[in-house]
C-alpha cells in the first residue's frame, strides 16, 4: 500500500554566519553585516523607485557571501562599502518626493543624532539598564514621583475639561473664512484711517503753533506798541496844555 508522501517544507533564507556562529573569524563578520546592509538599501530601493529586487538581491549577496573563501571574484569589503555608499547617494539624488525624504533623513540624522542612537550606544545603555539599582536611587526615583503627583491629577482634570469643551459647527468656521477677505479690506482701511488721523493731528499741531506765534505773542507785541502810542500822544497833548495856560 502507497504511503501519502507529505509535501516538502518551504526552506527558510540562509543568511550568512554572524558573530555568534563564527565568532574567531572577523572576516566573515563583516561580510554578514554587508550583506545585511545590502538586503536593507535594496529593499529601500525598491520601496522608493520601483527597480530593485530584494529577494533575488539577498540571495545573490547571500550565496556570494557564503562562498567568500572559495569565489574570487567576491568584492572585497572596501569595495562593497563603496557600493553601499555610492547607491545611498544615488537615492539621496532622487528627485520628487523619494529624493526628499531621503535627505530630510540624513540631514535629521547629522542634526540630531541622539534620535538616531548606535548598535554600541544602545547595547551600552541595555548593559547599563541590566545593573541593579541601588535603593537610595529607588527611593529618590520615588520622592521625585510623589512629588509631581498633583501634575497628574491637574492634568487629568484638563484633559476631561477638553473633553466637554463644544466643537463649534463647521457653518460658523465657513462664515469666518469666507468673512476672511472683508476682514483684510477693513484692516486696509483701518490702516488707512490711522494714517488720515496721524495726518490730521501734525496739521493740527502746526496750526496750533502758529496760532500762539501770531495770536498769542503777535498780539501781545501790538498792544504793547498801541500803549506806547497812546503814552506819546498822552504826554504832547499835556505839553500843548501846558503852553496855552502860560500863553493866557
Amino acid at each position: 500500500m502507497a504511503t501519502e508522501s507529505s509535501p516538502t517544507p518551504a526552506q527558510p533564507l540562509q543568511y550568512p554566519p554572524t558573530l555568534q556562529d563564527e565568532p574567531l573569524n572577523p572576516t566573515l563578520t563583516a561580510l554578514s553585516t554587508l550583506s545585511l546592509l545590502n538586503l536593507r538599501l535594496s529593499r529601500l530601493e525598491y520601496l522608493l523607485t520601483g527597480k530593485s529586487d530584494p529577494h533575488s538581491q539577498a540571495h545573490n549577496e547571500t550565496d556570494r557571501t557564503t562562498t567568500a573563501d572559495k569565489d574570487t571574484t567576491t568584492p572585497t569589503i572596501p569595495t562593497q562599502l563603496r557600493t553601499l555608499e555610492s547607491r545611498l547617494t544615488h537615492l539621496k539624488r532622487l528627485d520628487g518626493l523619494p529624493g526628499s525624504l531621503v535627505r530630510m533623513i540624513d540631514s535629521l540624522r547629522r542634526e540630531y543624532p541622539e534620535l538616531f542612537p548606535s548598535t554600541s550606544n544602545s547595547a551600552h545603555t541595555s548593559s547599563h539598564d541590566l545593573t541593579p539599582t541601588p535603593k537610595h536611587d529607588l527611593s529618590h526615583h520615588a520622592t521625585e514621583v510623589l512629588s509631581h503627583s498633583t501634575l497628574y491629577t491637574s492634568t487629568s482634570s484638563h484633559l476631561q475639561t477638553l473633553q466637554t469643551l463644544r466643537i463649534p459647527p463647521a457653518s460658523q468656521s465657513a462664515n469666518l473664512l469666507n468673512a476672511a477677505p472683508r476682514l483684510q479690506q477693513l484692516r486696509k482701511r483701518q490702516e488707512e484711517v490711522d494714517s488720515e488721523i496721524a495726518e490730521l493731528k501734525g496739521r493740527s499741531a502746526n496750526v496750533l503753533e502758529w496760532w500762539v506765534k501770531t495770536g498769542v505773542v503777535g498780539m501781545g507785541e501790538l498792544w504793547e506798541d498801541w500803549e506806547g502810542r497812546v503814552r506819546d500822544v498822552e504826554r504832547e497833548v499835556r505839553r500843548v496844555e501846558r503852553r496855552r495856560g502860560e500863553d493866557t
